[in-house]
């Protein structure tokens, strides 16, 4: 169950910590899809001028069809097949987020095919570690995502030279769950610097800097990001360089606007063990088996009479890193 109100007041928050730019300049807030990509989560922000960061054709079926413009919308991943990006140039979409140089040169040659012109942000790897679980660190320089920022100067270069390709931005994603501004502002140094360069060498003038996601929400594993301070930070360091900005939040939208509401099925004792076996598993919820993510659990019906013990909540998945929390102190039923 998600609160839309709530999801609204967390874009607002966002919106307002960058009030800084310059009003023609202020953040698209691109919400990334992979965080939730219900329907109706996704009509709601629509309606609330949202745009949309997608990985995959089905995440773009699912953004036009609850109503957000194309031209609102980027293509992220590093595995575009020929057919999504087929997909996007038909949609008129604002940009794909090229990851490398067979990506630019298969994008260009199917734009050619197509009488189409395609436009293009280089995603730079910029080596930037952003301390949170290995899997959802992807800025540093062995992360499969991005390019290096001399790669990237190449491809703008390509880009330029190419008739079908039309380079608009540039893009940077560092992780996931950062609660420190500093790693944001040193991607942000790092891609303004491949900007900077593009423009003087090359002479292309790019319209926005995709800052990514990964903003930090208050968990059971640390405080939230000072979104304010990074606001600053970046509305200082783009004063005057014309260049709009891009958001891709997603869990710091719906992260804390929702609930997993579950039904026990049993309880169980093995050894010095004792599980409370769920209907909802890691299928519904995959972070806390997958990252480690750490989440509140409350009994929705509680009698002060219950008996408290430290137990395991699991899924009826079959597979043992299906759980959702682990030695919580929590009554039985």
């Amino acid at each position: 169950m998600y609160n839309g109100d709530r999801i609204l007041e967390r874009k607002r928050a966002l919106e307002e910590a960058f009030a800084g730019l310059k009003a023609s300049l202020r953040p698209l807030v691109a919400y990334s899809v992979k965080a939730n990509p219900n329907l109706a989560v996704l009509d709601l922000l629509a309606r609330a001028g949202a745009g949309a960061d997608i990985v995959s054709g089905g995440e773009l079926f699912r953004a036009l069809r609850a109503g957000i413009p194309a031209d609102r919308i980027v293509f992220a991943g590093v595995g575009k097949s020929r057919d999504e990006l087929r997909y996007g140039i038909e949609a008129g979409i604002m940009s794909f987020h090229v990851e490398s140089a067979q990506e630019l040169e298969a994008l260009g040659a199917l734009a050619a095919e197509m009488g189409a012109v395609a436009p293009v942000a280089v995603r730079v790897n910029p080596d930037v570690q952003s301390f949170t679980h290995e899997f959802t660190s992807t800025g540093h320089a062995a992360a499969k995502f991005g390019v290096s920022p001399g790669e990237a100067h190449e491809m703008y270069r390509r880009v330029a030279a190419h008739p079908a390709l039309c380079a608009v931005g540039v893009d940077v994603h560092i992780g996931s769950q950062i609660r420190d501004p500093a790693p944001f502002l040193r991607a942000l140094d790092v891609v303004l610097q491949v900007e900077e360069r593009a423009r003087r060498e090359l002479g292309i003038e790019l319209d926005y800097v995709d800052l990514g996601g990964g903003f930090g929400i208050s968990d059971g594993a640390g405080e939230a990001l000072d979104i304010r301070a990074l606001g600053r930070e970046v509305a200082a360091r783009l004063e005057g360089r014309g260049l709009a900005l891009i958001l891709e939040p997603g869990r710091f939208l719906v992260g804390d606007a929702g609930v997993l509401v579950t039904l026990i099925l049993y309880v169980k004792k093995s050894g010095e063990k004792t599980f409370v076996v769920t209907d909802a598993g890691m299928t519904e919820l995959i972070r806390p088996s997958h990252y480690g993510g750490v989440h509140s659990v409350s009994p929705v019906r509680e009698n002060g009479r219950d008996p408290v013990e430290r137990v395991d909540i699991v899924g009826p998945v079959c597979e043992q890193g299906d759980f959702l929390a682990r030695d919580r102190l929590l009554p039985l039923p």
